[in-house]
């Protein structure tokens, strides 16, 4: 297992700067489609390519019945609640915001496995915990007050999309280390977009014909092949090989990104608050999964061993 870690936290690293992009890329395909039909459209051309592959490896592409409701479940999270939150709010407010409020997710997944007894309390994890918290807070209340209302109905549904991501996150690992990576992604997404069809076919179908441009045409071929099919692959390939905490903790790296691209294709501007409640959630999150420890043992340990 534990050479199997490099690689699962390499897959993790692509499946970082993929949804990086992805805040830029989703925005602009909101603006010209609709929250609801983006989702729909991404999750369509996503599961054909999962049931191809789910075929030539020879699986159905829904599970047998025993495992329909599990699948279904996992759909459920990571299509209308997860994606579908995620692309509503994400048309209300900044991608550096989304991005920063998604590194609250190792927070999330560390209070489910609290929840489930699966994990002890820590007293340095809820320090962690509150402090990201806090962090999170200082992103939303950024804004000036002229247009705080719509940024915080935005950032809240970002939120909403990220403990349905944890939630996806925790309940699939036992999932995906029994039936694989392709499979388990595969039957969630296709069940997820099955249970999303009342939903984002008719607002597809709303959709002029003169808005499918080749830059949205691009934009989409990047969301459906990149973020609904490699990330997804990337994600559960790592879920697979290293415990759900470690994999979530990837996920700040995300606001780097973000920032990043936002500055570098928006001309957003990085505000000084903007910083801190950033780097108050990477502080917490450090904290909260005992990096920030482990970093301190170590000092002190090559410390305590150098001559004289």
């Amino acid at each position: 297992m534990s050479r199997q870690r490099p690689l699962a936290y390499l897959a993790l690293l692509g499946q970082t700067a993929i949804s990086g992009g992805t805040y830029l890329v989703g925005r602009y395909a909101i603006g010209q489609l609709g929250w609801s039909a983006a989702v729909m459209l991404r999750n369509l051309g996503s599961a054909l390519l999962f049931v191809g592959l789910l075929a030539w490896r020879g699986a159905r592409p829904l599970p047998p019945r025993p495992l329909l409701g599990r699948a279904l479940l996992l759909g459920l999270l990571v299509v209308p609640a997860n994606q579908a939150l995620f692309f509503a709010g994400l048309g209300r407010t900044s991608p550096t915001h989304a991005a920063l409020l998604f590194a609250l997710t190792p927070m999330f997944v560390m209070l489910l496995g609290l929840a489930s007894r699966a994990e002890t309390l820590v007293p340095a994890r809820v320090a962690g915990v509150l402090l990201a918290l806090v962090g999170a807070a200082v992103v939303v209340l950024e804004r000036p007050a002229g247009v705080i209302r719509s940024s915080l109905e935005g950032d809240l549904l970002v939120l909403g999309a990220v403990v349905a991501w944890a939630l996806y996150t925790v309940l699939g690992r036992p999932f995906v280390q029994r039936h694989g990576p392709v499979r388990s992604t595969g039957w969630s997404l296709v069940g997820g977009t099955l249970l999303f069809l009342p939903f984002g076919l008719p607002s597809l179908a709303q959709v002029p014909a003169e808005r499918f441009s080749p830059t949205l045409l691009s934009a989409m071929a990047f969301i459906v092949l990149m973020t609904g099919f490699l990330a997804y692959l990337c994600w559960y390939y790592a879920l697979a090989r290293v415990e759900a905490s470690h994999a979530a903790i990837f996920t700040n790296l995300q606001p780097l990104v973000a920032a990043l691209l936002a500055w570098g294709v928006y001309g957003e501007p990085v505000t000084p608050r903007l910083a801190l409640g950033g780097a108050v959630i990477v502080c917490g999150v450090l904290l909260a999964t005992g990096l920030v420890g482990r970093a301190v043992r170590s000092m002190t340990r090559a410390s305590s061993e150098e001559p004289g």
